[in-house]
C-alpha cells in the first residue's frame, strides 16, 4: 500500500515497482536456500552456486533497470523545469496549458499559483485567452494516457507572439516535444 492510514494499492508503473526489487531478491534467495537442504557437500556447493548465480543475475539486471528508469523520469521533465524557471517572473498573467503541463507547473509552483495556471480544454473560449500565456506542444499525456485530451489549439493564431521555445535533447519519447510559450495580446 502507498499509505499508512488507508489501503491504496501501488500503481503498476515502473517507478513504483522498483521498491520491491530488493525484497524479491531476498525472497528468491531464501526459497532457493530451502530447496537445496541436505548434508551432502556437493549439494551444499550446488546450492550456494545456484543462489549466487541467480541472485547476481537478478541484482545486476535490476540495477540496470532502476538506473534507466531514474534517467527516463528525470529527463521527462527537464523542459517543464526550464518552463517553470522562465515563468517565475510572469505570474501576473494567466498561464494556459494542457492537463499534464498545468499539473507539473502547479506542483513546481508549490500549488500557490493554482488560480494563475489554467487548463486549456476544448471548452475554453478564445476571449478568456486574452492577455495571457499559452503553452503549446508540451503535452506528454498522449503517451501516458490514451484518453488524454491534448491541446486543442495546437496551431497558434496569427496575433499570438512566440515568447520562448524549449528545446529538449531528450533521448526518450519525450524528446519529441519542443514546448512553446505564446503571449496572446
Amino acid at each position: 500500500t502507498m499509505s499508512f492510514t488507508e489501503y491504496v494499492p501501488i500503481h503498476r508503473l515502473a517507478r513504483h515497482l522498483c521498491v520491491i526489487t530488493v525484497p524479491s531478491l531476498l525472497l528468491i534467495s531464501v526459497f532457493l536456500n530451502r530447496i537445496f537442504i541436505g548434508k551432502n557437500r556437493l549439494i551444499k556447493i550446488l546450492r550456494y552456486a545456484t543462489i549466487l548465480i541467480i541472485s547476481s543475475f537478478l541484482l545486476v539486471s535490476s540495477i540496470y533497470y532502476i538506473y534507466h528508469t531514474h534517467d527516463y523520469l528525470k529527463e521527462s521533465t527537464l523542459d517543464i523545469k526550464d518552463m517553470h524557471l522562465f515563468l517565475k517572473d510572469k505570474l501576473d498573467k494567466k498561464i494556459y496549458a494542457d492537463t499534464g503541463i498545468a499539473a507539473h507547473l502547479r506542483f513546481l509552483f508549490k500549488f500557490e499559483k493554482d488560480d494563475t495556471i489554467q487548463v486549456l480544454t476544448s471548452s475554453t473560449k478564445l476571449d478568456e485567452l486574452k492577455n495571457s500565456y499559452i503553452v503549446i506542444d508540451g503535452t506528454r499525456g498522449i503517451f501516458e494516457n490514451p484518453r488524454f485530451e491534448s491541446n486543442y489549439l495546437s496551431q497558434p493564431l496569427e496575433n499570438w507572439k512566440l515568447i520562448k521555445t524549449f528545446s529538449n535533447a531528450n533521448k526518450y519519447i519525450y524528446g519529441r516535444f519542443d514546448p512553446k510559450i505564446y503571449y496572446v495580446p
